[in-house]
């Protein structure tokens, strides 16, 4: 009896020896089952059996799983051109590894191959919230960051943005747009002017000029005025009108300050300008002449802005100068043609038949080198390559190609109007608007 006390530590030590070795056994037969299951889906792939390769790999799978797998049966969907389960492959890979880059890198491959934009930063969003970090994935999204869609509306001409919106024309009325081409105000008016200060100038079917507030509600009458066919924006209590016969500044209770023009721009930013016997003058909203000087054109923009900036552009003879709010002239520099300065830092300006940029002491920051432009607007600006317009950068790097008939401004939510033949339309970089 004695000595079978001694045999059962001998039995339990060869018990467990033949467990382990039975576990080991077991476990290098999986090993290899793994690797064939593999090599059987490698081989199959290279030689294009899709049904084959897929029913291996996903057997390997379920033996082990990879991450490194996960990713190399998804690059092998993409490569049979099965898009769809290639994406959602990616989608399942960042449900269980979410806190790992390699998920990341893969999907945001996959999803710029595909050239869905859209879900590219809705996946990148994630991964920065989870303070995941990637420089290859940094880097496809600085190849994306300017790729664009269009909103799908068309319109046959558009005004300039002003407290974001934006007059937008049908076939024959106007109505208004945000900075997404969200339908704000209905098109119904025969004429809109800009938004400025929360109001908007219009002229309804009855032929009756007043301002409206951004939900379209009839807000204000400019008093004691009967014949108005057209209604500048109103800046304070200052607005210009055209009754019919003559242009004048008036107040918003229909007090004249100074009329009998041919034309006139809006009173925005302090400062009107006015013709008479086809000569420019350029008045405070109190009708006093900054400068006897009159010239042969002032700049203006979509709203009938002249001064931003500190700045104002003049034809004096047959050239354009700079000058500032005193009529002086910043530089003696003579421009063939400018735009007024925007909400940025740089004008365009044209000399010796292209377009550069300026700042607002007159030096040339942008070399004259394009045939069109438009002033930076919210850090980027219209140009025009031969016949078709894109977008630079302040740094003049050409961040959307030349591909339109003409390029507006844009706005601070990276969207910008466009035309192509007839139509205008609105391009929504994908970073911005996803």
């Amino acid at each position: 009896m004695k000595n079978y006390r001694f045999l059962i530590p001998v039995l339990i030590i060869l018990a467990y020896v033949g467990s382990i070795f039975y576990l080991h056994s077991t476990r290098e037969k999986k090993e290899i089952q793994y690797n064939e299951y593999i090599e059987i889906a490698r081989e199959n792939r290279k030689n294009d059996i899709p049904v084959v390769a897929d029913e291996n790999y996903l057997l390997a799978l379920n033996m082990k799983e990879s991450l490194e797998l996960r990713i190399e049966i998804g690059e092998f969907y993409y490569e049979i051109n099965d898009n769809k389960k290639a994406v959602d492959w990616g989608y399942q890979l960042l449900d269980k590894y979410s806190k790992d880059p390699n998920a990341y890198e893969y999907m945001a491959d996959i999803l710029i191959k595909t050239e869905d934009y859209f879900a590219f930063y809705t996946v990148y969003d994630k991964m920065v919230r989870k303070k995941v970090k990637s420089d290859a994935v940094e880097e496809l999204r600085e190849k994306v960051e300017y790729k664009y869609y269009f909103a799908g509306a068309e319109y046959t001409a558009v005004g300039g943005f002003g407290d974001g919106l934006c007059p937008v024309k049908g076939e024959v009325k106007w109505g208004f747009v945000d900075e997404k081409d969200n339908k704000i105000i209905g098109i119904k008016y025969p004429y809109v002017g800009s938004f400025i200060n929360g109001l908007a100038p219009v002229v309804d079917d009855e032929g009756k000029a007043y301002y409206i507030d951004k939900s379209g509600n009839k807000k204000k009458i400019v008093e004691n005025m009967k014949d108005i066919e057209t209604l500048g924006s109103l800046e304070g209590n200052k607005l210009t009108l055209f009754n019919g016969k003559e242009w004048g500044i008036y107040t918003d209770k229909g007090e004249k300050i100074i009329s009998g023009y041919e034309d006139m721009t809006s009173a925005i930013n302090g400062y009107v300008a006015a013709q008479k016997n086809l000569r420019w003058q350029i008045y405070d909203l109190e009708g006093k002449l900054i400068s006897e000087e009159k010239y042969n054109d002032v700049k203006q923009d979509e709203k009938g802005v002249i001064y931003r900036n500190d700045r104002m552009f003049v034809k004096i003879a047959d050239d354009y100068y700079m000058i500032d709010n005193k009529g002086n002239k910043v530089t003696e520099t003579k421009y063939e043609s400018a735009d007024v300065f925007r909400v940025g830092d740089l004008a365009a300006v044209r000399i010796d038949g292209k377009w550069g940029f300026i700042n607002n002491k007159g030096e040339m920051v942008i070399e004259p080198k394009y045939d069109g432009a438009r002033s930076f607007n919210n850090g980027y600006a219209a140009v025009k390559v031969e016949e078709k317009w894109g977008f630079i950068d302040t740094e003049g790097n050409m961040v959307i190609q030349p591909a339109f008939d003409e390029a507006k401004d844009f706005t601070t939510m990276e969207t910008a109007f466009v035309r192509i033949y007839n139509d205008w339309s609105m391009i929504l970089l994908y970073r911005s608007n996803h």
